[in-house]
């Protein structure tokens, strides 16, 4: 004879894990975004040399240029996490019902709670604190340096 309630227990049971096995997938997700928005930031800095130096040039401050630096990065970040919000309810909404009709498993749709939009707000928040680094160097990049005919 099965007994439901120990049955029950070790299926939540092997759903924890999976969950836990998603979290950490996601956690490296999230990690790979902030790094590649910290890569393109730096990589586009030495192509986008030249056009700081004439920022440079006609009077923009070097701590200016690292404030747009800054947006860039933190439009990107918030575009990133707007992004994802939108692509999680847009599966849900499409995978739900096949989910539901299939297996008769309810996935509920909500409303972000106010928890899960600080957690976004603070991705968003250290996205842009990821552009620091590339904002950092266009600081201490001189105008000479940008200036220079480059063969």
């Amino acid at each position: 004879a099965i007994i439901p309630a120990v049955t029950l227990t070790e299926l939540w049971g092997m759903l924890d894990q999976l969950e836990n096995g998603f979290l950490g997938i996601s956690f490296f997700v999230i990690v790979i975004g902030f790094l590649t928005i910290l890569i393109s930031l730096y990589m586009s800095l030495d192509q986008r040399q030249r056009e700081m130096a004439i920022l440079r040039s006609v009077g923009v401050t070097a701590r200016e240029i690292t404030y747009l630096l800054l947006v860039e990065a933190t439009i990107l970040s918030i575009i990133g996490t707007l992004s994802g919000l939108v692509f999680q309810y847009v599966i849900l909404f499409t995978i739900g019902p096949i989910i539901e009709a299939k297996y008769s498993l309810l996935i509920p749709i909500a409303a972000p709670s106010t928890r899960e939009l600080v957690i976004v707000g603070g991705f968003a928040i250290l996205g842009s604190l990821f552009g620091l680094v590339p904002a950092l160097k266009a600081y201490g990049n001189s105008l000479a340096h940008g200036l220079q005919v480059k063969n």
